[in-house]
């Protein structure tokens, strides 16, 4: 344990790289769906199906993504990142040839669904496997800013091809970047199978039986609620009040989150991760709760800007504290406890808000989700005073 503290492997590393490189051109897929809302409403679907079918991916995620913990820790990780792949190629290409919103649709989001399972929890554990003790919240942070950075990419470039091309050679492309990163995938090198692989280590109830675990988890939910749900609706809402550039409000959060990646990563490492985790909780429900008072293209760039820099700060600091406050054979566990919060807090959200939206409307959405974020606040805050006043 000594030698990994006095020698840790170097951050930017041959596999943290080609990790990352695999990260950015995955979400680039599967971010550039958040331009799938304007499609379903182009074929007639309304508020509620909008938040039905993009939330239902996440359906799968909540029943595959323990189970991918598992298989992942038994059998290595290198197997599902191919998987992973393979399935988002599988999930995107049909697209092209359905002319309406129905059950392909779902089942198709359904597999979608299964294809980010697979690969974030594997590409994260290894991701943790390769990246030093010391250094975790970074190297989170700067994977997460390659990943992150298709929210601002993945929709701009979407939108020239569609406007250009049209939507089903945006189908293409996007078909055609699942299979380089399909291929690229056979150059990870695992390394030798730990035989931690062989004892799964702590069930997840174990797991979530930690306090810490416990906590971050609840509030992962929520913030992923929040997070995953605003984004599913921010282009169609903008283009109800006739904001046509959209791809701003993705385009500052993204800015917004590279700056605190890049610049301040090192800081919930240095400051404990639960003291810079809370506060940022709180500005997040506050970008949200802005969002009702929006009708030009400034305050929603404003609203972008606070919503990166709050989630810039909060999504490793969460994902770190539940990491680290299990044991290491558990680490791909860990992972999707997280990814289970998040995207099941999301999934859950969609589906609720998407029915706000449409009985009240976007604005109304938009406060209750901020109401639901200022609850999860005041939740992480008082644990996060107690577990300091116990130390």
């Amino acid at each position: 344990m000594s030698n990994v503290q006095k020698n840790p492997p170097p951050l930017l590393n041959r596999s943290f790289i080609l990790l990352t490189f695999l990260g950015c051109l995955y979400f680039f897929n599967f971010h550039s769906f958040l331009l799938l809302p304007i499609r379903i409403s182009e074929l007639g679907g309304t508020e509620k199906i909008v938040g039905f079918v993009m939330g239902i991916s996440g359906l799968s995620t909540l029943f595959l993504t323990p189970y991918a913990g598992k298989i992942t820790d038994r059998y290595g990780k290198k197997l599902f990142v191919l998987l992973g792949f393979a399935l988002l190629v599988a999930s995107t290409f049909p697209l092209a040839f359905l002319d309406r919103v129905d059950y392909l649709y779902y089942v198709i989001r359904i597999v979608h669904g299964c294809s980010f399972s697979l690969f974030f929890v594997a590409a994260g554990a290894l991701t943790v496997s390769v990246s030093s003790e010391q250094r975790m919240a970074q190297a989170l942070g700067i994977y997460g800013v390659f990943t992150i950075i298709n929210y601002a990419i993945a929709p701009y470039v979407g939108s020239i091809l569609i406007n250009n091309f049209g939507f089903d050679f945006f189908i293409f492309f996007l078909t055609a970047t699942g299979l380089i990163g399909l291929g690229v995938s056979f150059m990870i090198k695992e390394g030798k199978r730990a035989a931690a692989l062989e004892n799964t280590g702590p069930g997840y109830m174990d797991c979530l039986r930690g306090k810490a675990t416990y906590i971050s988890s609840v509030t992962l939910f929520i913030c992923g609620a929040a997070f995953i749900t605003t984004f599913n609706f921010i282009s169609i809402f903008s283009l109800s009040i006739n904001i046509e550039n959209f791809h701003v409000y993705f385009l500052c959060y993204t800015v917004s989150v590279l700056a605190i990646r890049l610049f301040l990563g090192w800081v919930p490492d240095r400051y404990g991760k639960w003291r810079v985790a809370s506060p940022f909780v709180f500005f997040l429900g506050l970008s949200i709760f802005m969002l009702n008072f929006v009708y030009e293209i400034k305050l929603l760039a404003l609203c972008g800007i606070i919503f990166g820099c709050a989630h810039g700060f909060v999504y490793p600091s969460l994902y770190s504290i539940i990491i680290e406050s299990n044991p290491k054979e558990a680490r791909a566990k860990a992972f999707a406890i997280s990814s289970v919060s998040f995207t099941g807090g999301g999934m859950l959200g969609s589906f609720v808000f998407g029915v706000v939206a449409e009985l009240f409307g976007f604005r109304t959405m938009f406060v209750s989700i901020a109401i639901m974020v200022l609850l999860g606040f005041l939740f992480f805050a008082r644990n996060s005073i107690l577990k300091e006043r116990a130390a």
